[in-house]
């Protein structure tokens, strides 16, 4: 409710699902990503993962906007592997 509240009458949200890839040896649904801003709370979640064929990891990341614009992002801590934001297929409203 309080998502779709947020987004009727104050017009914007403050998190965004965004495609990414990285180099890790595992990663699942549900593991926490850290902003290097701020590296003592998580800033958002896996939502899905796959390897793709270069052995890369392609994954959907349900993460704060400002975050996901500003700072570098890492698996599970605010030190583990990198991720690298992939352009979305269709244009985004500002």
């Amino acid at each position: 409710q309080e998502i779709v509240a947020r987004s009727q009458y104050l017009g914007k949200l403050k998190r965004r699902m965004l495609p990414a890839r990285l180099s890790a040896a595992d990663v699942v649904a549900g593991m926490e990503v850290f902003s290097e801003t701020a590296p003592e709370q998580p800033c958002g979640m896996i939502v899905n993962a796959e390897r793709g064929v270069d052995g890369d990891i392609d994954c959907l990341v349900e993460i704060k906007i400002a975050e996901a614009a500003d700072a570098v992002i890492h698996l599970g801590a605010a030190d583990g592997p990198a991720l690298r934001f992939l352009p979305l297929p269709y244009a985004m409203p500002e």
